[in-house]
């Protein structure tokens, strides 16, 4: 195994421990404590991880069968279903083993049962007084589902009008998320206007709902382009023994993706690959700094 995929596995599950960690499994590092933390996009992505640390694997799966009551079934779907092939299959397993043996009603996938050993777990607490865990305070205030959610993000960017669609693309429907919207600017909670086509919202007072939810002096990272750059990563460097054109090809594809994700975090895109020798090579040495720097919380998408 080359350097740099020993420092990409490593940052992955470094990143992915400390959330974890931080979510309240048994774990050493948390790192991440002032990034609110969005659990569906990390439950659905985690899977994808668990080959590099079965540890990691019986952990998760524990604090699913402990906290499921907290998630919203309807946005894990739809999450997992946008994943790529590979994750999607890595999260049926997980999933098709909590619905068998944990009697949680999770979403399956046909032609994929559950996991042959079952992990044995203890109880274990969710410590939703910790900053990073903003999202379950609001789902204890309002309820498990899309209106905690959209709240979650409205606190996020509290200085800027945001467009339903744009919420919306967190995995709940933009029917629902606009009435959510029309309800709270109904209430007095939000306030709306009209830019160009489209109605653009903003809460009135972000500041008394950041003092109730002990929200303040928090970050708000966009974890699903964060995990689509961690699914990247791992497949870039798991073709690091295949011949060099064939990696030039797939780095070039990449690269795209990984342009698109860099966009979404407004972070500067990998280098061109187009016509480089090694384009291989410097991709993955770009997405291996970008892990580092998000497994080790100095990343400044965090």
């Amino acid at each position: 195994m080359s350097r740099s995929r020993q420092r990409i596995e490593k940052a992955v599950t470094d990143l992915f421990w400390s959330l974890w960690s931080e979510m309240g499994v048994s774990g050493v590092v948390r790192r991440h404590g002032g990034a609110v933390i969005d659990p569906e996009p990390l439950i659905v992505t985690s899977p994808a991880v668990f080959a590099l640390d079965p540890r990691l694997r019986d952990q998760v799966y524990g604090w699913c069968v402990a906290n499921a009551g907290w998630l919203s079934m309807s946005r894990v779907q739809s999450l997992s279903e946008a994943l790529d092939e590979r994750a999607e299959v890595a999260f049926a397993g997980l999933s098709a083993t909590l619905k068998a043996h944990a009697q949680v009603r999770w979403p399956i996938r046909q032609n994929v049962g559950p996991w042959k050993r079952v992990p044995e777990v203890s109880p274990l607490r969710l410590p939703i007084e910790r900053p990073a865990l903003l999202r379950f305070r609001l789902r204890a205030l309002c309820g498990v589902g899309a209106r905690a959610d959209v709240l979650t993000a409205l606190l996020a960017e509290h200085d800027t009008w945001l467009r339903a669609s744009g919420l919306a693309e967190d995995g709940y429907s933009k029917r629902n998320v606009a009435r959510i919207l029309s309800e709270l600017t109904a209430a007095g909670i939000a306030r709306s206007r009209r830019e160009r086509n489209a109605l653009t919202f903003k809460l009135v007072d972000p500041e008394t709902l950041l003092r109730i939810v002990q929200g303040a002096n928090l970050s708000f990272p966009s974890w699903n382009p964060i995990f689509g750059l961690v699914l990247e990563g791992l497949s870039l460097s798991a073709i690091e023994s295949k011949a060099e054109a064939a990696r030039r090809v797939e780095a070039h594809s990449t690269r795209e993706r990984l342009s698109e994700l860099a966009i979404r975090l407004s972070m500067e895109p990998p280098p061109p690959t187009r016509g480089a020798k090694d384009a291989w090579g410097t991709t993955i040495a770009w997405i291996t700094e970008v892990l580092e720097a998000l497994a080790n919380g100095s990343s400044a998408v965090m």
